[in-house]
């Protein structure tokens, strides 16, 4: 090694089941792919700038009972089988063509047996390759860049917030406490085919690579993940803090992160915090817009807008569904055609949900148009009030007419 740049790299991983579910349905992975895929534990590598290869994932699994737990572990394990597939290729192609790969064998097993129809799982995954990580996502597991003083979200979450935030009909501040959080527009597993959000980062000296499940990134914010980090004596330390908070408010959901810190002459020296977008370069994105088939409502007029089509399958991360361990879906004929019965039951409740989503970007778009009227509906009844008294003084007025008319006319005749 003298005389080459070296790459230093600390890593540490962690996951815990949270305080209110029964099962952990994340997963981690730490993977030296230069001894030919060798999964790491917490520790520090070493190497030349061009024996640098590392892979690094996070999966959080949905599905209900066992399913989700599945899902991710199948996502995890099948980033080793399929990056063998794929040599003599591109980093970025070859992350882009595994992840695919991956999604359709997970579709495919939850299609064939009924235990594990509708599971699906986030997977979010940093290959280093030399002096530069590829950050290749789908779902909304996140991956964050620490850079001097700063830290920068380096993925976007693929939900429907993102998607309201994105049209403007929704602020960050109000996504915050949307019942709503854990929608999202795609997944590992949830359909047929997925577009990979890929991003690729050049690394310098003294960057913090942080990928993590939601169960993290809803509890802490990105300031406080910062100073964590920034401040742990060491990177086990700081994820042992960040699980301990995560679980103090709440730990409602799995908590999984994957961190790993660069040094070494190898990288880039020195840089400015602002220098880092422009070392940041996007090989693909998910549009919100484009990929799912919604109509962009910046571009259409406000009575238009409500009318904003919507066509994708959501996968709701948050389940209570518990199936018990002991049943065996194969026992008879019967239960296997009750259990399809239940699945296109479920299918079915999916398009109405669609169809409900539909109604709320409307009535979303009717709100607002209503809140300019509700002046002037007020003033309306009011003035609809006021006037009854007048209606009734009327009324009385003209019975007491037609009963002079009806004597006037009665007088006449016996004349």
């Amino acid at each position: 090694m003298l005389g080459k740049q070296l790459v230093k790299v600390r890593m540490c991983g962690k996951t815990d089941v949270g305080c209110v579910r029964q099962n952990n349905e994340d997963n981690f992975f730490m993977a030296d792919l230069v001894d030919g895929f060798t999964p790491l534990p917490n520790e520090t590598l070493t190497r030349p700038t061009s024996d640098n290869r590392i892979l690094l994932a996070v999966a959080d699994g949905m599905g209900g009972a066992a399913a989700g737990e599945v899902a991710s572990e199948l996502a995890i394990t099948g980033l080793k089988e399929e990056f063998l597939h794929f040599p003599g290729i591109g980093s970025s192609e070859r992350l882009m063509r595994a992840i695919q790969q991956i999604n359709q064998h997970i579709w495919e097993t939850g299609r064939k047996h009924i235990q594990y129809r509708g599971m699906a799982t986030t997977l979010t995954v940093a290959l280093i390759e030399g002096s530069k990580a590829y950050i290749a996502e789908v779902g909304d597991s996140r991956a964050y860049v620490i850079r001097g003083g700063k830290i920068k979200q380096i993925t976007t979450d693929q939900s429907w917030l993102e998607l309201m935030i994105e049209q403007g009909l929704m602020t960050r501040e109000q996504a915050k406490s949307s019942k709503h959080r854990n929608m999202i527009l795609q997944s590992i597993g949830g359909q047929q085919e997925v577009k990979v959000a890929l991003t690729a980062v050049e690394l310098a000296a003294g960057d913090i690579l942080l990928l993590c499940s939601d169960g993290l990134s809803e509890k802490l914010t990105p300031e406080e993940l910062y100073v964590i980090l920034r401040k742990a004596p060491s990177l086990e330390h700081a994820c042992n803090q960040m699980i301990a908070i995560a679980k103090d408010r709440g730990g409602e959901d799995n908590i999984t992160l994957v961190v790993a810190q660069f040094d070494g002459e190898g990288l880039i020296a020195n840089p400015a915090p602002e220098e880092l977008i422009s070392h940041i370069e996007v090989i693909s994105v998910f549009d919100h817009v484009a990929d799912m088939g919604v109509r962009d409502t910046r571009k259409l007029s406000s009575e238009q807008r409500g009318m904003a089509n919507f066509k994708t399958t959501l996968r709701v991360k948050d389940t209570s569904t518990v199936l018990s361990s002991n049943i065996s879906y194969h026992q008879s004929e019967q239960l296997q055609e009750q259990a399809t019965a239940l699945a296109e039951y479920l299918e079915t409740l999916q398009l109405a949900l669609e169809q409900q989503l539909k109604d709320l970007d409307k009535y979303t778009e009717w709100q607002l148009k209503q809140a300019k009227l509700d002046m002037q509906l007020q003033l309306s009844i009011e003035t609809l009030k006021s006037a009854v008294p007048s209606l009734n003084q009327l009324r009385t007025a003209l019975n007491e007419c037609n009963k002079h008319i009806f004597r006037f006319t009665e007088n006449k005749n016996s004349k």
